[in-house]
């Protein structure tokens, strides 16, 4: 069953909601597909799916993240490092992410959030830059290969039709 998004800018919860598909043969053409509207392609992807939508698909993972701590506790869920490259991909800021957003977005601390950081810069997926007018503020960005990971990752739900994408 496919996670489908409200596209509510008010209560964009999460809710899983049965759909009808054609069968996954590619040779068959589907009336009211939702995954019609993803028109602009995505470099290196098969042309399937556009920018805009994958962030539209990565927001709604974020929020399916976040609305599973309404059914269990919080405790039994640890990704923080995923949670920051989730909004690293959304925020789609030029200067990247401040440290404390990252904290926040990920639920952990600051020194969690820094250690994690440091990981995904020995990684390869983000980088620090500081920020020109206050040097007490560093900035994280995403490097392409996080970037193309993401992409990657979030074509897969799609073409899986694991999650269809919120309508814009």
């Amino acid at each position: 069953m496919p996670i489908r998004a409200n596209g509510n800018s008010q209560s964009e919860t999460m809710v899983a909601e049965p759909t009808s598909f054609a069968p996954q043969n590619p040779a068959v053409e589907t009336a009211g597909d939702p995954l019609d509207q993803l028109t602009d392609a995505v470099p290196g992807h098969g042309g399937q799916f556009g920018d805009e939508a994958l962030v539209r698909v990565a927001r709604a993972v974020v929020e399916a993240r976040h609305n599973r701590t309404h059914a269990l506790p919080p405790a039994i869920f640890g990704e923080p490092a995923w949670d920051m490259l989730l909004a690293l991909y959304t925020c789609r800021r030029s200067e990247g992410e401040r440290v404390s957003n990252l904290s926040l977005s990920s639920g952990t601390p600051a020194t969690t959030t820094l250690r994690w950081i440091d990981y995904l810069d020995r990684e390869g997926f983000v980088t620090r830059r500081s920020c020109p007018t206050d040097k007490r503020v560093v900035f994280i960005q995403l490097t392409d290969k996080a970037s193309d990971a993401i992409r990657t990752y979030l074509c897969s739900l799609l073409e899986k039709r694991i999650i269809v994408p919120p309508q814009p």
